[in-house]
């Protein structure tokens, strides 16, 4: 069961003593999670969920964070009180305690909790965490009481505040890039024609849509969808890697499983499929955040890399063929410092970029945006929509304002007619369609 936040009563004298109001803003926080967390029964989250969950939010220990259910707070809201976190939705604690989450929107729930969890550790204290906010909050109220005193909208005062739009902001790019819980795109010409399709995968229904419908249920809950050509036919397999398992099932694009492979037995593992030893056929990719290593091998088991070391807490990996030696390189974006480090299978480094990226609302992506069969660097902005590519010498490729109004999207990078250039497709997680746009 859970008990009231405690507060250091030197807090304010300590930390504050300018701001007369600080004791207030503090005693009115402590009253509300008193009476929202009396007699609340709180969870850890999943150990399944926390190891796939770490690697976004790096700085956290996950093993301590709870959650529960408590009503006595505003409709559809949830409250975090740094490592507690209390939905006033029954559905949505018993989604997180599944790993079932039935819509993009109770998934990003989570993970802009956790992105406040993450603001209390920064600011280093749960007073300086409630004070901030309810500082806000009460500088927000006094605005609207100005501006528009026969209305309280509470929806906009919360959506106002900037812990609470930096939360968002987290939420919505993580969202982007973690796989295996919500309707998830991926990339791959699977009927040979050269050019790239978009398919999905719903992790939950194991469902596979190919050309905009139904196809065949393949694969494990929770799996991720990843496509490479194993054969050598001119076609891509869909690939279901299951974390947990460590198991990658390869099927044809008919739903004929042609092979299971053990490999990368972890839920913290990061996957990709591409060609590294240059054979032309996809090889399986495995990123292990918690320090930093690569690991590949074939499709029938034969291994290639092991323990290849590239990366620093918290960097986004990519795969690609960054020198143009037919050989898959293993990027890393450092969203910290926005800096791209690339190397091969052997640990060899292959090529940098420095200060691409210097904000962190961008989400990184990697491919061949001029067709000369090197690949570039791309950003894409969660916030407004904006996508930018250039080339290593910083030769500036494309830069595309894409008329998106969806919150829940994904971008993905596709070749989709045939000339080598890989451009933008944005996918809405809730309408589960795609747009794409030309370089």
């Amino acid at each position: 069961m859970s008990t009231a936040q405690a507060f250091d009563p030197l807090f304010c004298a300590q930390n504050h003593r300018s701001d007369l109001n600080c004791s207030i803003l503090l005693n009115g926080f402590r009253v509300y999670t008193s009476q929202l967390s009396a007699g609340v029964k709180k969870y850890n989250l999943p150990t399944e969920l926390r190891e796939r969950l770490k690697s976004f939010y790096p700085r956290l220990n996950l093993a301590i964070v709870q959650f529960g259910f408590s009503g006595r707070q505003p409709h559809q809201n949830a409250t975090t009180v740094c490592n507690n976190i209390y939905f006033n939705s029954p559905v949505q604690v018993n989604e997180i305690r599944t790993m079932n989450f039935s819509s993009p929107r109770s998934f990003h729930w989570l993970l802009h909790e956790l992105a406040h969890v993450q603001q209390c550790h920064i600011l280093g204290s749960a007073e300086e965490f409630a004070y901030r906010w309810m500082k806000a909050a009460a500088g927000i109220v006094y605005q609207n009481a100005r501006s528009n005193p026969m209305t309280w909208d509470w929806n906009r005062i919360h959506d106002a505040m900037p812990m609470e739009a930096e939360a968002d902001r987290v939420a919505y790019i993580n969202l982007a890039k973690i796989k295996g819980f919500v309707n998830t795109p991926f990339v791959g010409d699977f009927n040979g024609d050269g050019r790239d399709q978009v398919a999905t995968y719903n992790p939950l229904s194991r469902t596979v849509f190919l050309n905009g419908r139904f196809n065949f249920n393949v694969g494990a809950i929770r799996a991720i969808p990843l496509a490479g050509d194993v054969d050598g036919d001119g076609k891509d397999e869909i690939i279901l890697f299951t974390p947990s398992f460590g198991k990658w099932d390869i099927y044809r694009t008919n739903g004929t499983l042609i092979r299971t492979i053990s490999f990368a037995r972890r839920s913290e593992y990061i996957p990709f499929v591409s060609d590294v030893n240059g054979d032309g056929l996809a090889d399986l990719i495995a990123y292990r955040p918690s320090d930093s290593r690569w690991f590949a091998q074939s499709s029938i088991g034969v291994t290639y890399v092991t323990g290849v070391r590239n990366g620093t807490l918290g960097s986004v990996p990519m795969v690609g063929d960054y020198d143009g030696d037919g050989h898959t390189d293993f990027m890393v974006y450092n969203p910290e410092n926005s800096q791209w480090r690339s190397v091969d299978r052997n640990g060899v480094p292959v090529l940098n970029l420095n200060n691409y990226g210097r904000t962190k609302n961008y989400v990184p992506l990697a491919a061949d945006f001029s067709g000369d069969r090197v690949f570039d660097f791309g950003l894409f902005r969660m916030s407004d929509n904006n996508f930018y590519a250039r080339k290593a010498d910083r030769n500036i490729l494309s830069s595309i304002r894409v008329i998106s109004g969806a919150r829940y999207k994904t971008p993905v990078l596709a070749d989709l007619n045939g000339n080598g250039i890989s451009g933008l497709v944005i996918y809405n997680l809730r309408t589960h369609t795609t747009n794409s746009f030309s370089q």
